[in-house]
């Protein structure tokens, strides 16, 4: 599994290893940390890689829905290449 770790910088993808019925996590593996991977809004696995919007522009909203003058700049979108699974 797959997972992107917003809470915090440096912004992380990371790879989750959970056990077979579900109930425990047993290893989490950094694959990026930090670059051009923040503010992950979509991810989506595909045939070539994990295909990710970076810097999704969050910050230049309110919760409102309006602008503010914070300045987003220009959204990303990455195709990460995920190495396989040892």
């Amino acid at each position: 599994m797959l997972a992107t770790y917003n809470g915090d910088v440096p912004h992380r993808l990371l790879r989750l290893t959970i056990s077979a019925d579900c109930r425990r996590l047993e290893k989490v593996e950094t694959l990026i940390r930090g670059g051009p991977l923040a503010d992950v809004a979509l991810a989506a696995i595909g045939p070539d890689g994990l295909g990710v919007i970076a810097n999704s522009q969050w910050a230049g909203w309110t919760a409102e829905g309006t602008r503010n003058a914070a300045d987003p700049r220009a959204a990303t979108v990455a195709l990460v290449k995920v190495p396989a699974h040892p």
